[in-house]
């Protein structure tokens, strides 16, 4: 049915992995089913509070099924690494090689990728009170630093502006509210791609995470349609 196929499809998205997960994917891959089912109402969690649930993430990797979308910080672990996942998966945009180097095939920069993973420097994997279990923490220091310079960058927007950070004590809650805002469509963008390609055997850009400039849907007006449907319908899997 709906439920167990489209958590299916999320945990590809999502790679899980029993074996970098250890325990704590039993609880993810419920946590997973739970928002997909109904409620009393007829509704379901909507596909961006559970990727600002996922992203938000803080508390204890063998905690059981309420604080279970931290396991997504279990693997991987890296910042950088971190970073990149949630661009691609998120967003369609791959910033891999801007890590060593200016993108050859699309518009970012060194810069951009290391202030966007700076959205993720205060993320921490610490063990835990409990043997093998882990817990994610967010501190106040940026661990992210520049490859070329060595620095330590403000986070940045992909393709925007330095966030104003300000006092925040957690500033991926920056990152979730420009990811959200109407004004960014590439949230939109990719599950929209995503979920036609999984319907229909072929996204209407391929790879399917890859939404670049360069890299046109097949047909635009009906990507833009699907994805102006998503956000207006309130991220609403069913509906799309």
């Amino acid at each position: 049915d709906f439920v167990n196929l489209w958590a299916l499809r999320l945990g590809d998205l999502l790679q899980i992995n029993s074996a970098a997960m250890g325990t704590a994917t039993g609880s993810y891959r419920i946590w997973l089913t739970k928002q997909l089912q109904l409620d009393k109402s007829g509704k379901s969690t909507s596909y961006d509070e559970m990727v600002k649930s996922l992203l938000l993430a803080k508390g204890s990797l063998k905690g059981g099924r309420p604080v279970a979308p931290a396991t997504y910080y279990a693997f991987p672990q890296e910042v950088g690494e971190i970073a990149e996942q949630a661009a691609r998966r998120f967003l369609g945009v791959r910033i891999r090689c801007a890590r060593c180097h200016d993108h050859p095939l699309d518009v970012w920069t060194q810069d951009d990728y290391y202030g966007f993973a700076s959205f993720f420097g205060g993320v921490r994997v610490e063990a835990g009170s409990e043997p093998l279990a882990q817990e994610v923490k967010i501190v106040p220091e940026n661990i992210v630093k520049h490859l070329r310079t060595g620095e330590t960058p403000p986070p940045k927007y992909l393709g925007g502006e330095t966030a104003e950070v300000g006092d925040r004590e957690d500033v991926r809650e920056l990152l979730v509210e420009w990811m959200f805002d109407a004004n960014n469509p590439r949230f939109s963008r990719m599950a929209a791609n995503w979920i036609w390609a999984h319907l229909m055997g072929r996204g209407l850009i391929e790879p399917i995470d890859d939404l670049r400039e360069t890299n046109p849907a097949t047909d635009p007006a009906l990507l833009d349609e699907l994805a102006r449907h998503f956000r207006d319908g309130g991220y609403d899997l069913r509906s799309l």
